[in-house]
Parts: C-alpha cells; structure tokens; sequence
C-alpha cells in the first residue's frame, strides 16, 4: 500500500485462501424433491419480481421449477423455452442460454400488464398478462416438481426491481443492497449446517423446509458467471487507533489485511506495536479475587513475570530508540504478605543504572530507584486489598522528577540528593524488565507506557484503561507509546501482552465471531530501500527472512500474509522468499503478494506460490491512475506480464491523490493541500455519483475514485473472473458504515463479502412438503405399420429424419421412447434414441418427411374403432388453416419400405401403426452435463452415431456397458459414470489431468490445417503432422505444477524450453531431459477448447526475450515451431484426442534405439527408451517389424495387454548364422536349422545376419 504519511488513513483488511471463503451451494433436486418456502406477506407496491439460478440436469418439459399456489408457475417448455403461467395466461419464453447442463440466471418481472423475462440480464422478452399480477399472501411458494437439476439463490422482491447494478444478477446481495427494504425473501442455500431446512437472508423469518426425498444441499464449482470472490479490506497497524472503525465495517469484506509488521535487515521481523509477552515464574492464575477477575496470583521469593528486554525501550517503525526519556508504569495489585525488597517493577542493569519500584523495609513505604537516585513514598496501606499505584515521569525539577499515584492520592517522596535526577533511561537494550520479582500477592491489569501522564490521567486509568477497540477511537500519542498491557485474563496464555500488534489481530478476529466466511492476514514492509539488494542477492538472508515469515503467518491468530514490499522492480529475490515461505506455511495458509501498478515484475515461475496479487492502483502524485480507463489498461498490462487472472485483485482507494496543479505539479510539501486526504475528510456528500474529482482552490485538484467508478472497477473484477476486489484503507472510508455513500458498500454491489452468520437450526419454518408424484415418464417401443402392406415396415431414425421400412426392424434407431408430457392422457413426446424429438408438421409440404429436433412436439396417441389393435399418432398443437393442409392432416403416414415418414389424415389406413413395447432390452439414459454429445461405439451397436442429453441407448438385457465404449462424439476426453439401477448414464468433461495422446492443431486463422509434428530434432507445424505418426504426441502427467505434462513425441524426446534459443525466430528441439508446460485457456480469454502451450520452468530476463514470450508459436505450413507470447493468435492450438489407434510403449534395455519398419508406417526412424508406436486399431504388431538400429541381436516381447513392448540384448551364443539374402530390401528370416521361414513364432532366428529372439 502507499503509506504517505496520511492524517486520514486507516485499518485494512486481507485475503482469503483460495479455499476459505464461504462455499456457494445450491440445491440439487430429483424429479420428486421438492422445497416450501412458506407464504410471504403482501408487497407494498404494484408488481413482483422473481429471481432464481437453475440448471437442469436433464430437460423434462413440464418440470415445476417455481410454484406459487395458482398465481404463478414457471415450468420447463419445449427444449430452450420457460413457459411461465400467471392464472389462466401461459406464456413461453425462449432463450438460447437457457438449456440442460448449463447454468442461467432468470429475472422475471410480473406487474399489473406484462411478464418481462431476462436470460443472464440480457435479452429481455415480454408479454401481456390476462389480467394483473397479484403475489399471493396465503399461497406456498415451492421450488421443484419434476424437475432434475439445481437451483440456486432464490430472491423474491416487491416491486419491480431497478436495472442499477445489473440487477444483481453475478453477485450476492446482503443488508447493503440499496434495495434491500424491498427484499421479501431470499435464500442462497449457503447455511451447509441445517440438514433439512433453508435460511431466510432477508431476515423475514421464511425459513424453507425440504421433501423428505429427492432434494439435498451442494456445492457449486461450475458457474462461472456466479463465483464468491475476496473482498479485501486493507490498513496499516496505527491506523487500527484512531478511526474506531465500526462492526459492519469489517463485514462489508472477507478479507482483512493490517501493515503489522517490518522485515529487519536481520532477518527477523519486527512488529508494528511490540509484543512483550511476560513469562511467569512461581505464579498461577486465579479466576477471581476480592472482585476483580482474571488475575495472576505470585507466591514470593521466585516468583516474577520477566516481559523481555523491549519492554521500557522506546519503539517506533518497528525499531527501538536508544533512550526512554518519558515512561509510567501502573497496576493493581493485593498483597499476601508485605516482603521488604520485592518488586512491583524493576528494568535495571545494576543499582545506578535503570528503574525499579520496590516494597521498603516498612509497611506501607515504596521506594523508586532511577539510575541509583532513590524516591521513598510512605502510604496508608492495607494487606489482602486491592491498590492501584502508578508511578511517571514528570519534569527536570527537584523532588518532582516523578509523580507518584496510590488510591487516587498523589503521594510526595523523601529523598537526599541535591539535584534534579536524570529520568532518562538509556543502555537497557540487553536488560530484562522483571514485574512482581519477589511479591507475595495478586496482580491485575498491569500497564507500562513509554511517555508520561499526571496524576489525574493516572486516577482515570485505574478504572478505565486506554486501549483501542473495535468503534473505539484512540488518539495516535496513545496508541503508539503504551508498551505493555498485561490483564492476566487467559488462563492458558497468562502472560499475554494485550496491547500488541497479535492482540490487535485478535481482536479483529473477534469481530468475526458467529460468522464464517472471514479471514485476517498480516501485511509486512521492510525496513528500508536496502532490503532490495539483500532479498535479491543474499540467499542466507532469504533463508533466515523466510523462517521468520512463516513463524508468524502461522500463528493462530493469523490466516496468512501479505507482502507489501515498495518500491522497486527487480522481484527475482521476493519470488524465490515466497516459494521458502510456502513450503513452511501450514496447509489452508494465504500468501499473497502487494505490487504496485507501475512496478509488478514478479517472476511468473514463481506465481504458483502466491493465492493472489492485489495490485495497488492508487497514489498521491498521479491523476491517470484514478482513471477507470487506466484501471482497465492495467489489468491487461498485468495479463501480458504473465499473471494468472483468478489470482489478479486491483483495487480502489478511500484516499485522494495528494492536490495536483492542472499540468500534473504539486505543491510545496508544506502546503496544506499536499498530502493525501481520505473520503470521510472530503465533503463527499456533496458530490455526484460519478464524480471522481474536486477543486480545493489555487488551481488545485484532488482526484478520487468515486462511487460509480469504485461499483465499475469493483463489476470489472467480477466479469473478467479475477480473485476479486481491495481497498487502501477502511479508516477513511464513512465514519458510518451504514452511509449509503460508503464506497465499501459500492464495491459490495459487485463483489459481496458472504461473511454470514452461522445458523445451525431455524424455527418457524415451512411444513415439509409432500415429495412430488411424477407419472410414469418414458416407455419404449417399436412402431411398426398397421396397414396390409406395411407391417414389416418399422419407423426408424435415418439421420435427423424420420423414416418407416425393414432397416427399421431390430436396429436401436427402430426404437421409439413415448416421454409422458401435457396434461391431457395419452399425450407424448416421441423421441429417438438419439435424444431428439419428431418435430411438427411446420414447414413441411405434404409429401416431406418428417424431422428430428432437440425441440420437443406433443403428440396425442388416439385411436378408432375400425383399426383395431392400431394407434395414430396426432400432433397435438397446430397453426389452423395451414396454405397447404386440412386441419386433420397432421397425422404421421408410412409411405413405404424404407420411405421417409410424410403427414396426413387418420382416416387413411397409412396413419395407423402397431406400437410393439420393447422386450429383451435395457435401455440406459444418457444424462450428460457439460458435455454436448458423445457415441456409443461397441461393436454391432445400431443405435444413431451422435447421441444427445437425454437419449438412450438400448442393448439386449444384461449386456453390460462398458465406458470405454461411450465417447465424446467431437473428441473432448470426458468422464463416465453408469447406474446399473436406475439404468443412467452419466457424462461429465474429465478432471482437468490430460488424457495421453493428442494431435495439436494450429487454432489460428489461416493455419487450421496446420499440426504439430516431430521432423528429426526439431518441432514443426503443417499439413505433414495430419495424418503422421510423427504428428501424434503424448502428454505425459507432471508433478511440478497443476494441470503441468511434458510433451514427448513417438520418438521418445520431449519438446524443450527456449533456454537454448538465440531468438524468438529460432525453431524449437527435442530433447531427453522433460520440460514443464501447462496448457492455458481462461487464463487469457480464449475461446472453449483452445490453448497455448507454456513453459512454466523458463530463463526470465533472457536476453531477446521478454517473460511471457514463452509459448509454442505457430509460423506456417510445414515451418519450424518458434517461441512468442500467449496474446498473439498464433500461440493458439486446438487439441484432437486420438482415438481409433492402438499405442505401445517402447522399455528397452542393452540397446539405445529400434526402428519399426512394417509397410507404410509414418512414425520416427529411430525409437528410443519410453518413445511408443501408434497403429490403427485392431493391427497386429509383429516381432518381425521391429529391429535394433544398430544391427545387435535382440528379444522382443510384445505385451498385447498393458500395451508395452519391451527390447533387450540377446545374450544367446554359439548358433550358426547363415548367409542370408535379401531381395528387393525383403527380410529373409531363418530358424536355428537354417531354413527359411515366413514368420516368426516363439523362439530364437536369424534375421538380416542377426540373432532375434521372440517370445
């Protein structure tokens, strides 16, 4: 952070671990799962507004997915439609977005003319009510009903809720919301504690309740446009004093970082407010005594509280003083027993040098030695009572060089010498300051301060001591001069200083009790310019600065730490600190790391150790950097240098830029306007809501970032999918946190904190409701003519159309499912087994064919007395009066052996079918999420080549499926899950572990033909690598970074890093030795399926090279791959699975390379240790094909199974090699006895004048 010296700053919040946050979950329901929200009260205002998450797992049309009595009902439609029915009014609304397997935000506003429905706050849509819109006050309001999927953060408004803010829509809201008078109800399904039932966020009492079944709480992890985010709150340690700053103030953010510590140039570090934490000797705790609670109980000789040798030794900037010239000390104490020569306080490196107060040798008498000057205090005084004595500095006259307090009562000393004493205390640095040495008795809130106080000061602090506090305000000469504060009061850490920087850290903690969700860190800054060339150059300073980081960012009162280490731009040194810090920081620990926007080089080998960066774009001197542009400018700036973008957090500043003249001067530093102000100090509330500047007179401006620039920058954050938002400082934002001019509360608008109140059980929740009773959904059949020349003519799938004939007897495309849809009997969907729907007769003429679509059409079953035994099939719903049909003429005819499906009348004997239900077969129901269409490849399968979500595949009963068998139809590796029981087949995209063997082809413009392949050593593109064993690579998993593989190609060698490159223009080689890279796609905004290839162990600061300029570079047909950076459109690359080969790993051993010679092979020539031949699947591969490169005699072992086969040296002697010939490059092969033989079994031969052996 900037630390200007600030009149106006502030305390500041920290991160939080990429795993800490609260979770988003949702609700996942079962087709008979179903939630009551209860009743809600009568809106105030006209209109509704209904708000909701859903994802459906699989598209059931008529699933509820919201009922509210017979008011409202918004239920799936045909494929891609929400039909929502106010009343008698049904009205469906379609949307691309909105689909199976894919999340959608629905906005849906109900007034007293129109339903309008928004699709992720984009593309409304509206229609006229039949009558007004009224939410009913008696009627429960339900979520689920046939419906499968989830549903998520539910909000349901009175009023039509404004478009400020886009509504809302990727972001939580909470009580700051400036809407929130209108919330009704809100749930987010977050509380994981309750079991069965859901909280009510808007703190109106409609607790949910969930159906006995069916229903069930989980986490989120696949909504990217609804992500909880940090919300980081930044400050430095003098800052926690003086702003009393309030309760909601904390929770406005999730994170909670203080600049509370210095690194020493020692290694070590130092805090901001020293923590002299006494050890105990010969002394216990005791609850209470005599009233006073929390204590600590001495029992004499040996007894004593030693607090070390930085108590009584002035401190500021994380460094101590040579000298103390003002100090007091004061405490309560209760004597047992009065023991002459005890100390209440001794800090003294002998009897002249330092300060002690001492029992004298009389009751009731105290004497205070400074620097072997003696003050001797008679007192009235009792035993086993308690008494509060204070002692301090006071001026340079004689007999009044201290003031000292018993009871109230200022005493006056007797004392010798005949000069004013000397009060400064100096050459205590390696001193001990010992409290209660030798006391037999009780001490209680026991204060040493560095400066001084009068009596009346002292009085007043013995029943109200000065310390800070949360909304508490504390002068800075007070909060920086207390020393030690120690209250007895943990029985487990009795000798806790309590007024240090790890108290204050506590106390930050406790503000968060009851909550979860939030998470303090500590920020550190060095202790001057200096450190720079320590940090980069001297690894042992690295070592010893590490140990000390991570000693304190493990404390328990701690969640992590912040380095805010200004300014300089050479960060090889703090990269490497943070990989030492990490390995020794506890697991869930945050490291994060501070740069400022015009000084970020952080080594990008080194990012993987740090959670997030949280860029400083603030300052005192620059006007652009409160522009929102440049904030914008940045962000890209710090993508092009190499930063992950979920681990990038800019910010927004409470404080101003320092006054600054029109062409960008400052004035004088004593002027007035000089220094930085913060936005509690300015008359904000004067201000526009987009004004992020103002005239402070003479020509001088003050520039800001403003309330709707610090709601942009803060919605910036959130769309680009970045760790989130901070700010410099909470102490100067409004003094109130419920100002609505807080900017803390404009970022909430984007980037809510989700601290929430943990709530382990509700009352006056909603009745369980009864789970839902779906009709029998889905029955199989074939379809077969009724007519006399037709029945052996089956309908089937041809494709996307719909035909009737022999290839549909038997085949899985002759089998029909009839899903159970509308109200009415006999109703239904007829879909193929590809998961698509026999459409309508729209569009159509009278002799077309029938067609399939992922659009479901009703149809209703009927039939008529003289076709007995015979159905026709009637679509359901029509546009009367077609151009060229009869109304009736919307039945489906068989025209033929294999003919395609046409329309017309049911009185026709051509639109009558025998339905034959399906026996001997399991059908399995394909439910793929996140994955658009895969294939069912075993062998002699008929079903349809591309199968959808919601298709089946058919297979004769107890066949068992294998996964191995089921695809991605467009070559995604995916993941497979079968329900043997509910006869379900689930499909989601595979963890993000790389499948093996790829093709990699070129995603730029102009080069989409255009793969990667192996020629000799080096790495080349283009039409060559399409088809060519050279072309195909494996990625080989490894284990020094997420996602990371090696590359290696069938040769064996590995694609190698830049390190051996001369330019950007120079070709990349083969190598042994593995190189890291990981594939990167979000990261840098490339479309789904698209990455580059980055080095993740590099040369930074390479000569020619810039850091990010370390991606696999596309240059042409059949040219030589180069090196260049992830933002040009030729670092782009597509992945192609390889599927339809076998592989075989090659294991040698005895010989350095084989070569596989079978006909036509495209593979390298040479094939070393772990390189592998690719064949079509299904060839053989012989012994005979394979041979050593350089002529020795080997054994082959070809292990079918695992895919591996394994070489070595032969090591068989004494066998006669005959001469062998060769024509036309023809292998001669010949056995032990020397004769000629064709093929080679098990056992030893002689090939080419070389033994072989096979086995």
């Amino acid at each position: 952070m900037r630390k200007f010296t600030l009149f106006v700053a502030a305390l500041l919040f920290t991160s939080l671990c990429c795993t800490a946050q609260v979770t988003n979950h949702a609700l996942k329901f079962e087709s008979n799962g179903r939630v009551s929200l209860g009743t809600l009260p009568d809106g105030a205002s006209d209109g509704t507004t209904v708000q909701f998450w859903m994802n459906p797992q699989k598209w059931s049309a008529g699933a509820h997915v919201l009922t509210w009595g017979d008011n409202l009902d918004v239920q799936l439609g045909r494929a891609g439609e929400l039909v929502v029915t106010c009343g008698s009014k049904s009205i469906a609304f379609a949307n691309a977005s909105i689909k199976a397997g894919t999340w959608a935000h629905i906005t849906l506003y109900l007034d007293n003319e129109e339903a309008r429905l928004l699709v992720n706050n984009a593309g409304e849509q509206s229609a006229a009510l039949a009558a007004p819109f009224a939410a009913p006050a008696d009627e429960v309001l339900l979520l689920g009903g046939g419906f499968v999927g989830r549903i998520d953060e539910v909000r349901v408004w009175d009023g039509i809720l404004s478009d400020n803010y886009n509504r809302f829509w990727n972001n939580t809201i909470d009580r700051l919301c400036p809407s929130w008078k209108n919330i009704l109800g809100y749930w987010k399904f977050d509380q994981s504690r309750l079991a069965t039932n859901v909280y009510d966020y808007s703190g109106n009492g409609h607790n949910g309740t969930l159906s006995a079944n069916g229903v069930e709480r989980i986490a989120v992890t696949d909504n990217s446009n609804f992500v909880y985010r940090r919300n980081l709150a930044y400050a430095d340690c003098s800052r926690f004093f003086d702003r009393g700053v309030q309760h909601g103030q904390y929770l406005k953010s999730n994170v909670i970082s203080m600049i509370g510590g210095t690194a020493q140039a020692d290694g070590t570090i130092k805090y901001k407010q020293p923590d002299n934490k006494g050890v105990i000797s010969n002394g216990e705790y005791l609850a209470e005594y005599n009233g006073r609670k929390g204590v600590l109980d001495l029992a004499g000789e040996g007894s004593q509280m030693n607090t070390g040798k930085e108590s009584l030794i002035a401190y500021g900037n994380s460094a101590f003083n040579d000298a103390a010239p003002a100090y007091t000390f004061m405490t309560w104490f209760s004597l047992d027993a009065w023991t002459p020569g005890a100390f209440l306080l001794q800090k003294e490196s002998s009897a002249n040098n330092g300060i002690s107060l001492r029992l004298g040798n009389t009751e009731g008498t105290f004497v205070l030695r400074c620097n072997g000057v003696e003050f001797t205090y008679t007192t009235s005084f009792s035993l086993e009572a308690w008494h509060h004595i204070g002692f301090s500095t006071a001026n340079a006259t004689l007999g009044k060089e201290f003031v000292l307090v018993l009871d109230g009562t200022a005493v006056t000393p007797a004392y010798t010498h005949t000069a004013a004493a000397t009060t400064t205390l100096t050459g205590l640095r390696s001193t001990d300051c010992l409290i209660g040495a030798g006391i037999d008795g009780k001490l209680d809130e026991t204060i040493t301060w560095t400066q001084k106080f009068d009596a009346a000061n002292i009085t007043a602090q013995s029943s109200e001591p000065i310390e800070p506090g949360i909304g508490k305000k504390i002068t800075g000469a007070y909060s920086r001069s207390v020393d030690g504060h120690w209250k007895y009061d943990v029985p487990e850490d009795l000798g806790r200083d309590s007024y240090s920087t790890p108290e204050w850290f506590r106390m930050i903690k406790a503000t968060f009790e009851g909550y979860e969700g939030a998470y303090v860190t500590i920020s550190l800054d060095k202790w001057s310019d200096d450190f720079f060339s320590k940090i980069n150059n001297d690894a042992n300073y690295r070592n010893k600065l590490a140990a000390s980081i991570a000693a304190i960012g493990n404390e328990t009162f701690l969640d992590g730490v912040d380095y805010d280490f200004e300014w300089n731009n050479n960060w090889s040194g703090i990269g490497t600190l943070c990989q030492l810090v990490r390995a020794q920081l506890k697991p869930g620990k945050i490291q994060a790391v501070s740069p400022h926007e015009l000084y970020y080089n952080f080594p990008t080998n080194k990012m993987q150790y740090v959670d997030y960066f949280n860029f400083q774009d603030y300052g005192p001197g620059n006007k652009a950097i409160f522009n929102f542009d440049n904030y914008k400018n940045f962000f890209t700036k710090a993508k092009n240098h190499g930063y992950p973008v979920e681990k990038i957090m800019l910010s927004y500043a409470t404080t101003t830029s320092g006054a600054l003249y029109s062409n960008g001067g400052r004035p004088a530093s004593s002027h007035k306007e000089y220094y930085p102000t913060g936005w509690r100090s300015m008359p904000y509330k004067t201000f526009a809501y987009d004004q992020n500047s103002y005239d402070v007179g003479e020509g001088l401006t003050r520039y800001f970032t403003g309330m709707e620039q610090v709601w942009l920058r803060s919605e910036f954050m959130n769309q680009n999918g970045c760790a989130g938002i901070f700010y410099w400082d909470m102490g100067n934002d409004t003094e109130n946190y419920n100002d609505p001019r807080s900017l803390a509360t404009y970022a909430s608008y984007a980037i809510s904190s989700n601290v929430q109140k943990i709530v382990e059980s509700v009352t006056d929740a909603a009745n369980a409701p009864e789970e839902y009773a779906a009709q029998a959904e889905k029955t199989y059949y074939r379809i077969r003519g009724g007519a006399s020349d037709h029945t052996t003519h089956y309908m089937y799938q041809n494709g996307d159309m719909l035909y009737a004939g022999t290839n549909g007897n038997g085949t899985a495309t002759g089998i029909i499912c009839l899903e159970k849809a509308g109200n009415e009997d006999n109703t239904y969907y007829l879909k193929g087994n590809d998961g698509h729907y026999v459409q309508d007769r729209s569009g159509l003429g009278k002799s077309d064919t029938y067609q399939f679509s992922e659009r479901p059409v009703l149809y209703s079953i009927k039939q008529k007395p003289e076709y007995e035994g015979q159905y026709y099939f009637e679509q359901h719903d029509i546009v009367p009066a077609n151009y060229d049909f009869t109304d009736a003429q919307r039945c489906l005819i068989c025209n033929g052996d294999n003919a395609g499906v046409s329309t017309w009348g049911p009185n026709t004997a051509q639109a009558h079918w025998v339905m034959e239900p399906l026996a001997g077969h399991d059908t399995y129901t394909l439910v793929l999420i996140g994955v658009e269409t895969v294939t069912y490849v075993a062998e002699g399968y008929t079903g349809s080549t591309t199968l959808h979500n919601g298709g089946f595949i058919a297979v004769p009963a107890d066949t068992e499926i294998a996964t191995g068998d089921i695809i991605s139809a467009i070559g995604k590796k995916i993941s497979v899950s079968i329900d043997q029981t509910g006869k379900t087949i689930t499909v989601t995209p595979a963890a993000t572990e790389m499948p093996p063997y790829y093709r990699i082809r070129s995603a730029a413009s102009g080069h989409t033909s255009h793969y990667m392949y192996q020629n000799g050593d080096m790495l080349y593109a283009g039409t060559n690598g399409t088809e060519a064993v050279t072309g195909i690579f494996h990625f080989e998993k490894a284990d020094n970074a997420a996602g990371a593989c090696y590359l290696k190609a069938n040769n064996g060698r590995y694609i190698q890093d830049r390190s051996k490159l001369s330019s950007t223009n120079d070709i990349y080689r083969f190598g042994e030795s593995p190189v890291t890279y990981v594939l990167k796609s979000a990261e840098y905004s490339y479309p789904e399926g698209v990455y580059c290839l980055e080095q993740v162990e590099y040369t930074p600061g390479k000569t020619g090279f810039t850091d990010v300029q370390r991606c696999l570079k596309c240059n042409g047909n059949n040219a030589g791959v180069s090196t260049w950076g992830p933002w040009t459109e030729a670092s782009r690359w597509m992945l192609e699975p390889l599927y339809g080969y076998s592989i075989y790993t090659l294991e040698l051993n005895g010989i350095e390379a084989v070569t596989y010679g079978a006909n036509g092979y495209t593979g390298s020539a040479a094939l070393y240790n772990g390189g592998f031949i690719a064949v079509p699947a299904k060839t053989e591969i012989i012994a005979e094909d394979i041979a050593s490169t350089e002529g020795e005699a080997i054994e082959i072992d070809i292990d079918k199974e695992v895919g591996i086969i394994r070489v070595k040296n032969s090591d068989e002697t004494g066998i006669q090699v005959p001469t062998l010939s060769t024509t036309n490059n023809e292998v001669v092969v010949y056995d032990i006895a020397g004769r000629r033989v064709k093929k080679m079994e098990k056992g030893i031969y002689i090939m080419n004048g070389k033994k072989v052996v096979t086995k």
